[in-house]
């Protein structure tokens, strides 16, 4: 068994669009040679390097929780990127005076 994922990019690099993409430096996903299909991946952690890139991203904690997704690169390996996403914050209210058209439903 091989390990699909390495450590490709420092944290807080940023790629060609400008949005972040920030890699999961300590947690690492193999794909099973020979497991059922129920069985997708076996996961591993460096428990040093993981601790590390999680008091680093610190900011991207919410309600305790740092969101990561499992993604597969073009070439089919598997790897993990920090999820970055946050919802915003706008309120925007309407009163009897709204158009129609500017209400979103």
């Amino acid at each position: 068994m091989s390990i699909i994922y390495t450590q490709r990019r420092k944290a807080n690099h940023l790629t060609k669009n400008n949005m972040d993409t920030i890699f999961v430096d300590g947690l690492y996903i193999k794909k099973p040679e020979k497991a059922p299909d129920f069985v997708k991946g076996k996961v591993s952690i460096n428990v040093e390097k993981l601790g590390k890139f999680i008091k680093e991203n610190k900011e991207h904690i919410s309600n305790g929780y740092l969101n990561i997704d499992m993604l597969e690169s073009k070439k089919g390996g598997l790897y993990f990127k920090l999820n970055t996403w946050k919802a915003e914050d706008q309120v925007k209210s309407f009163d009897d005076n709204t158009p129609l058209d500017e209400i979103p439903f």
